[in-house]
């Protein structure tokens, strides 16, 4: 298994090891993180999320240079959003989101035991990789009071949040549907007026094969008007019928 540094992680309400969740979490950057590094930190999301309880929202977004993902806590399982993830992928294994993050094939380093143990949300009774998370804990109590102390890092430009009558107005004129495509594997974006949007993935005949539901604040940058999702992305407005998310550019097929 190659662990080249090619990950930049974002972690919202959770330890930098990923083996706790919490609201006094502050968002956490980490950068340079290897495959073997994420793999671990999954395997402590996927033990941890049994326990987390509403209204926690505890996430990873991860990326990669070229495709971003994120890695959310739903109904005591991990779910992966992205519009790179394949049609139809419904695997929350940390295993399986590791593998449709990375690329990379198994390679047998990880013990049969670990699936059900993770289903259960019970602890591995593997000494080796309980050292090493031991160990990442001790590492990260040096760092993590100077952590706090930083603004909360973010893989977004600078933006503001608007007042109620500017919003309103932003969310009325952006109210709509965007499409990058109508082909299979384009994605579909619906921007309702109160804030809430719906991401989709197009199959066969333009049906949605896959849905997200989002909350979004009307935001200002530098290049101008932008919705902040709850997800922690921009939605960038270009102009009155064009729209950016994810650094794919969406067109308005319907008001």
């Amino acid at each position: 298994m190659s662990d080249h540094p090619v990950y930049s992680l974002v972690l919202k309400q959770l330890a930098p090891d990923a083996a706790r969740a919490g609201a006094e979490y502050a968002e956490l950057r980490r950068g340079a993180v290897g495959a073997r590094e994420l793999r671990v930190l999954l395997a402590a999301l996927a033990r941890l999320a049994p326990t987390v309880e509403y209204p926690l929202r505890p996430e990873v977004r991860i990326a990669d240079g070229e495709r971003q993902f994120i890695v959310q806590v739903k109904e005591g399982r991990l779910h992966l959003a992205g519009w790179t993830v394949p049609a139809g992928f419904a695997d929350s294994s940390a295993d399986g989101i590791w593998r449709a993050i990375t690329g990379e094939a198994d390679d047998g380093a990880t013990e049969p035991e670990t699936a059900a143990a993770e289903r259960r949300g019970a602890p591995r009774r593997r000494p080796v990789l309980v050292a090493v998370l031991a160990a990442a804990i001790l590492a990260a109590n040096g760092t993590t009071a100077w952590w706090l102390a930083q603004p909360p890092p973010t893989l977004l430009p600078a933006y503001r949040l608007l007042e109620e009558d500017p919003a309103r107005r932003l969310l009325e004129r952006m109210a709509g549907e965007y499409e990058t495509g109508n082909a299979e594997g384009d994605r579909r974006l619906r921007i309702r007026r109160d804030g809430t949007l719906v991401w989709a993935k197009l199959g066969p005949a333009g049906a949605d094969v896959e849905e997200t539901a989002l909350t979004a604040k009307a935001a200002e940058t530098a290049a101008g008007g932008a919705l902040l999702t709850d997800a922690g992305a921009l939605i960038e407005v270009r102009d009155p019928l064009t729209v950016v998310y994810f650094g794919d550019v969406y067109r308005r097929t319907q008001r």
